[in-house]
């Protein structure tokens, strides 16, 4: 097994620079300073009064329920899955008797495995691996809150968040997801409360969260801490936030212990570990994404002191050194073939790979996202079409093109809405992607279809033309774009009260999928329709 295993004092320049620079970003470098002194928390032995607690932990997994490929430095490896996850889990709990496992979040979304089964084998899997808890994720709400209160009946875990509101449309929802849960361990007792974004509603399409509130997770947790302290040995926070906000509620919400979160996809070489301003220490850890990673926290607690410390913080990488569960590898093996024969089917041939990983999406022009643009201008005939960025989960490697290839591109349910817009609105949310760009990378960021080309130049849209003429701020255009940008999602605000709309309900993927058959050979670059 390969496995990342780091104490703070080993990686203190990094950690130091990444914690620094979100501090400073968030306005926060004056309320707490890093603290690494291998003295204060990095012993090997226990003392004779402390108990080792070991949390292992997973973020942002996306419905990578199987294994799947990445490359890196020109070399590929097979990581993740369940199956492996869960072998890793038993033998681990086989060797230590104190282990908590924990999921932050965003289980649901990103493979065919979800577009099929819509969570329930992830579900399953979980459930044999020995999940403890789970926190909600903003993808949890893809489906709709009804879908997900249907899905978590299934679970032998808790799922738990603090800061969503369910209406009263949702009967039972306090019942089957609760705001925390306490774990009795090694003779102490684990306080796990969950935390959402409260930015749910420029995540997930509108029409998915009717009857949903969501209220700063801040405000939310300030009240269970306060209560919970006096009853428990540890208060952990199962976050699906971002690690720039969990480093902020650290300060904010005192009598924290240990942050385990997601959201941001983070990967850390080691475990943040601050001093607040109150001088208290909090540990705060993340485990990338898609399960190449399983999160491992050691922290022991002095019953003398009353206090914890962080033993030792690893990155376990879930590689073929790991076996596979053979019940687990079983049950995705069953799933896999039932989509197989409906997906797996090849369709066409890229000579050039079709790039779509998370940084490039969401920052520059790339030949996958001017593909899916000019997909969705040809289907709709609408002027212009373009594409955000973060609806771009994976990209297609030079090869043969199958099914399951263009829905992992893009893995929503999205469909085209075509509205009619002044071309002052559309100037208005590049503006907004142009501001967004200067903090970098951004969801929001807009991929375009033929004939369009935009220039920016710090924070400011220096060029807006279609056709190569200059955009009319009193002219109408039509523009196609995905239902969810239509109804303001991802911050595009300006375009959720359009009056003027059209939607013949198909979804993106199979429209993307429809194009690609067409072109049966590809051979793109990019071709210089956005500029920066």
């Amino acid at each position: 097994m390969n496995s990342r295993s780091y104490r703070p004092i080993e990686a203190r320049t990094g950690i130091f620079a990444l914690t620094a620079k979100l501090a400073s970003a968030a306005g926060l470098a004056a309320l707490f300073v890093l603290f690494f002194t291998s003295a204060a928390f990095c012993h090997d032995e226990l003392g004779s009064d402390e108990i080792l607690i070991k949390v292992l932990h997973t973020n942002d997994t996306h419905a990578h329920t199987d294994s799947h490929v990445v490359s890196s430095d020109n070399e590929t490896a097979e990581v993740g899955g369940l199956a492996r996850l869960t072998h890793f889990v038993k033998s681990t709990r086989e060797k230590h008797k104190n282990v908590l496992l924990l999921s932050a979040g965003d289980v649901f979304q990103g493979t065919m495995f979800f577009n099929f089964f819509k969570g329930l084998v992830d579900y399953e899997c979980m459930n044999i691996a020995g999940f403890d808890a789970m926190s909600l994720g903003n993808h949890e709400f893809d489906e709709g809150p009804q879908w997900l209160l249907e899905a978590v009946e299934k679970v032998k875990f808790d799922v738990i968040n603090c800061n969503v509101i369910f209406g009263d449309s949702y009967k039972d929802a306090s019942k089957k997801i609760k705001p925390y849960t306490i774990k009795e361990i090694g003779g102490l007792k684990i306080a796990v409360i969950g935390a959402l974004t409260k930015e749910l509603f420029t995540l997930v399409n509108v029409k998915n969260l009717v009857d949903i509130k969501v209220s700063d997770p801040v405000e939310a947790l300030m009240p269970i801490v306060k209560k919970l302290r006096p009853a428990v040995d540890m208060i952990l926070i199962l976050s699906h936030m971002g690690l720039k906000e969990d480093l902020e509620l650290a300060e904010l919400v005192p009598d924290i212990d240990l942050i385990i979160g997601g959201h941001s996809h983070s990967l850390l070489v080691a475990p943040v570990v601050l001093r607040t301003s109150k001088g208290k220490q909090v540990v705060i850890n993340q485990a990338f994404e898609k399960g190449e990673y399983v999160g491992e926290v050691d922290m022991a607690y002095s019953k003398t002191a009353k206090k914890w410390r962080l033993v030792e913080g690893k990155l376990n990488r879930m590689d073929k050194n790991v076996p596979q569960n053979d019940e687990v590898q079983k049950i995705v093996s069953k799933y896999g073939e039932k989509i197989a024969r409906e997906v797996r089917i090849e369709i066409a041939e890229t000579l050039t790979p079709l790039i779509g990983d998370k940084n490039s999406a969401r920052s520059v022009e790339t030949n996958l996202g001017n593909l899916i643009a000019d997909a969705m201008q040809i289907h709709s005939k609408a002027d212009m079409a373009f594409i955000n960025g973060g609806g771009i989960r994976n990209g297609i490697p030079a090869g043969k093109i199958t099914i399951e290839s263009c829905v992992n591109v893009f893995p929503f349910s999205n469909t085209i809405t075509k509205l009619t817009i002044k071309g002052s609105t559309l100037r208005e949310a590049f503006m907004m992607v142009a501001q967004a760009r200067m903090r970098g990378t951004c969801g929001c960021f807009l991929h375009v279809s033929k004939g369009v080309r935009v220039k920016y130049h710090e924070g400011k849209v220096v060029e807006f033309s279609l056709k190569g003429q200059p955009v009319n701020d009193n002219n109408l255009y039509t523009v196609a774009m995905s239902d969810f940008t239509a109804a303001g999602g991802d911050g595009f605000t300006m375009f959720s009260s359009v009056p003027e709309r059209f939607s013949d309900g198909i979804k993106i993927n199979d429209i993307l999928v429809d194009h690609v058959k067409s072109l049966k050979t590809l051979k793109l670059e990019v071709e210089g329709r956005i500029v920066q």
